[in-house]
C-alpha cells in the first residue's frame, strides 16, 4: 500500500475568471451550502463549499417496482458534492468533489484551461484520447482512442476542419495522465499542504505558450463558447443586421432538393409570396416594422419557411440559424454559422483566403441564371449548347460503399466536369466540394463506376475505352456557384476551408480545378 505522500487523488481542477472575485459569484448556491475554512496552522488553503442530502435511486431499481419500493428494500444511495475555492496569485482555483461540477457558474469557468494544461503538460506523442468537431460538411463529433501513446498524426484528425474538443495525455516525465477541455482531470500525489504549490505549477503552465511550438495547429480554429464573449459578439451580430452591414447575410443552412421546392417566405400565410432565394436586406424590409426591436430572441422566434411545389409547408428556420457572419471583436477574428460562433487564428485565416484567390478562375462560359433554381439552369444550359454540353445533373450511379454519387451537373465535350450549386451556407456547398472529391476519384480509380457514368453518356460524349484509366491531366473539375451577390464570388470562410481540402486532393491526381460565379444577370 502506497504512504500518504504517494497516494494519489483523482482531482477535477477549474480555474476562475478573473473578473469573478467573489465565492457567491463563484458558486451561486452557497448560501444553501455549508461552509468551512480549510486551514494548516496558520495558513489557510481554501474554503470548502459541502452539500450534503442527495438521495438517488439507480435506474435498474426501476426493474423491481412492481414487486418492491426500492426505497423500502434499500436500494437507495446517499451522496454529498462539495467544491473547494482556493486563492492562488491572484487567481481563483475551484475543485470539484462528487460531481458538484453544476454547482459553479458556467460564467465563472476560464474556457479550455484544461486543455491547454493537458497540451503544455503532454509530450507530442503521448495522445491517448482525441475528442474532436468536425466542420466537414456538418459538424460531427466524435471521440478516437488509442491502446498506446501516440501523436496526433495516428488519429484521423485533419487540422484544417477538425476542431479539437479534449484530449487525454500522458505528461511529458511520464509520470501523470491527465485530460482536459474545461478542467482539468488528473490523478495525483497531492496533499492539502501541497495543493497550494501544485496549484501555482498549473498556473503557470496554463500561462505558457509552449503548446503552440507542440500543437501549432490547436488555435486555427475554435468554437467560443464562453457565454459572455457570445453575448458580445451576439450584439454586434444584432447591430450589424441592423445597420445591414455587409459582414452579415443570409444563406439556406441545408440541403435542398430544388425540383421539389416552389419557394422560400418570410411570413407564413395561406397564400405566401414565394422567393427564389433569402436576402437579409429583403426580409428586413418585409419584416422589421418600425417599432420592432431586433434582438437575439427577436432573430430566434422569426421564421424563414420553405414550401414544396405544392405549395405545402416544407421546411422552417429561425432566422438566427440562417444568418452567416464575419467579424473581428477585440483584435479577433471571429465566424458565425449554423447558429454558432468561432474564433480564428489571423494567420489561417490569411492562409485560407490566399489559397482561395489562387483557385484559377475557370474561361467556360455559363450563362446568367436570372430567376431559375439548379436544375432547370442546368437543363438550361445543356439545351443551349447539345453539342458541347451534356446533362448529367440527377443522374445518379449506386456505387458499393458510396451509396448514389453524381458524376457533375455537366460534361462538355472538352472534358470539364462542372458541379454547379445555388450559393448556400457553409453546410451547402461544402457538400458540392466533397461530391466533385468522390467523383473525381472515382473516375480515375473505379472502371466500373466509369463504365456506368458511359451508359449515362450518349453519342460523342461517351468515353472511348472505359477499362483505360483516364489521364486526369486532360480533365478540369470546375465548381461553379449560382450567386447574385455582387461582386467576386464570395462563399462562407468554413466552405473556404473545405474547399482547399478538396482542391489539393484533386490536384494530387493531377486534375486542373478551377472555380466559377454564376451571375444573376
Amino acid at each position: 500500500m502506497p504512504s500518504l505522500e504517494d497516494r494519489k487523488y483523482k482531482l477535477s481542477i477549474y480555474l476562475i475568471k478573473q473578473s469573478y472575485e467573489d465565492d457567491d459569484q463563484i458558486i451561486p448556491k452557497y448560501g444553501q451550502m455549508n461552509p468551512y475554512d480549510v486551514d494548516l496552522g496558520d495558513v489557510q488553503t481554501g474554503k470548502l463549499y459541502i452539500k450534503t442530502g442527495y438521495r438517488t435511486e439507480p435506474k435498474w431499481a426501476e426493474f423491481f417496482r412492481p414487486v418492491f419500493n426500492p426505497r423500502d428494500i434499500g436500494l437507495e444511495t446517499r451522496s454529498s458534492r462539495a467544491v473547494l475555492l482556493v486563492p492562488v496569485d491572484g487567481r481563483i482555483f475551484c475543485l470539484t468533489f462528487g460531481h458538484a461540477h453544476f454547482l459553479i457558474e458556467p460564467l465563472a469557468v476560464e474556457r479550455n484551461f484544461g486543455l491547454i494544461v493537458a497540451l503544455n503538460l503532454g509530450g507530442e506523442n503521448s495522445l491517448r484520447v482525441v475528442d474532436k468537431t468536425s466542420l466537414d460538411v456538418v459538424g460531427i463529433q466524435s471521440k478516437e482512442q488509442s491502446s498506446k501513446e501516440v501523436s496526433i498524426s495516428n488519429f484521423d484528425f485533419d487540422f484544417e476542419m477538425d476542431i479539437l474538443k479534449s484530449i487525454k495525455a500522458r505528461s511529458e516525465d511520464g509520470e501523470t495522465t491527465l485530460s482536459g477541455r474545461d478542467a482539468v482531470s488528473v490523478s495525483v500525489a497531492v496533499r492539502l499542504d501541497t495543493l497550494r504549490d501544485y496549484l501555482v505549477e498549473l498556473l503557470e503552465i496554463y500561462e505558457s505558450e509552449e503548446y503552440k511550438e507542440k500543437f501549432s495547429w490547436v488555435d486555427n480554429i475554435t468554437e467560443e463558447r464562453d457565454k459572455e464573449v457570445i453575448e458580445q459578439l451576439n450584439n454586434l451580430l444584432v447591430t450589424n443586421v441592423t445597420a445591414l452591414d455587409p459582414s452579415v447575410w443570409l444563406s439556406i443552412p441545408e440541403i435542398i432538393i430544388w425540383e421539389d421546392i416552389a419557394g422560400f417566405a418570410y411570413r407564413r400565410r395561406r397564400n405566401p409570396v414565394l422567393r427564389y432565394d433569402i436576402h437579409l436586406d429583403q426580409w428586413k424590409k418585409e419584416i422589421v416594422q418600425d417599432d420592432d426591436v431586433i434582438d437575439i430572441d427577436y432573430l430566434k422566434r422569426k421564421k424563414i419557411s420553405l414550401y414544396d411545389t405544392d405549395h405545402q409547408l416544407y421546411n422552417q428556420w429561425p432566422v438566427y440559424h440562417c444568418l452567416n457572419a464575419e467579424v473581428n471583436h477585440e483584435g479577433k477574428k471571429y465566424i458565425f454559422t449554423d447558429g454558432a460562433w468561432y474564433q480564428l487564428n489571423i494567420d489561417f485565416v490569411s492562409e485560407i483566403n490566399d489559397f482561395y484567390d489562387s483557385i484559377e478562375e475557370s474561361a467556360v462560359d455559363l450563362p446568367p441564371f436570372g430567376v431559375m433554381k439548379e436544375p432547370d439552369y442546368n437543363e438550361f444550359v445543356a439545351n443551349e449548347n447539345p453539342a458541347d454540353v451534356f446533362l448529367m445533373d440527377r443522374k445518379m450511379i449506386v456505387v458499393d460503399g458510396k451509396g448514389k454519387v453524381e458524376f457533375c451537373d455537366l460534361y462538355t465535350a472538352d472534358n470539364k466536369l462542372i458541379h454547379v450549386k445555388k450559393y448556400g451556407g457553409s453546410s451547402v456547398l461544402s457538400h458540392l466540394f466533397q461530391q466533385g472529391v468522390v467523383s473525381g476519384e472515382l473516375f480515375i480509380s473505379d472502371a466500373d463506376f466509369r463504365e456506368k457514368v458511359n451508359h449515362k453518356l450518349e453519342g460523342d460524349f461517351q468515353f472511348d475505352d472505359v477499362e483505360a484509366k483516364p489521364n486526369p491531366a486532360e480533365y478540369e473539375m470546375c465548381y461553379a456557384i449560382m450567386s447574385d451577390i455582387p461582386g467576386d464570388l464570395h462563399i462562407p470562410f468554413f466552405s473556404k476551408v473545405v474547399l482547399k481540402n478538396a482542391v489539393k486532393r484533386l490536384q494530387a491526381y493531377g486534375y486542373k480545378v478551377t472555380k466559377k460565379k454564376i451571375n444573376i444577370i
